[in-house]
């Protein structure tokens, strides 16, 4: 029962994201049938990761709260399912599998991506970042305006 209760918010939330992505390709034009397919083969393989990421919490693996091991989880978890995405749509709609032109630069791409989202939702605003002083750490990390001596201010 504790490891539902620990993965169940990733799949539920994994899940969620396929459902934002088959709205907003039905918001965009898509058929019904391309989004549904289109929210499944994302939202399937998110869901997983985000239940598979509970489950490390739950076993010990991971510690919650600290950011560089979901960050790399993440960050190659996240590319995986695009590129499972972008290659198995077109193929539950009866097409042949269409796998980007090029899957390094693809991959790499989503691993960015993946990266600004766990950045942006680590709960650092832009000037806490600056100066470091998300959660308890404080330590200035680039010189602020105040900071930096210019020659009128040196005299």
């Amino acid at each position: 029962l504790q490891l539902a209760e620990v993965g169940a918010p990733g799949v539920v939330i994994g899940a969620a994201g396929g459902v934002v992505v088959g709205l907003l390709a039905m918001l965009v034009g898509q058929p019904a049938g391309w989004a549904a397919v289109s929210a499944l083969t994302i939202g399937l393989p998110l869901a997983l990761l985000g239940g598979g990421y509970g489950m490390l919490v739950a076993h010990g693996w991971f510690r919650p709260g600290v950011f560089a091991p979901v960050a790399f989880y993440w960050m190659v978890g996240f590319p995986l399912s695009r590129l499972l995405h972008e290659t198995v749509t077109p193929v539950l709609l009866g097409g042949n599998a269409t796998p980007p032109s090029e899957v390094l630069t693809f991959l790499a791409f989503q691993a960015l991506v993946s990266m600004a989202s766990r950045s942006a939702s680590s709960g650092c605003t832009s000037g806490s970042r600056r100066t470091g002083s998300c959660g308890s750490r404080t330590a200035t990390l680039m010189p602020t305006a105040s900071s930096v001596s210019t020659p009128s201010t040196r005299r």
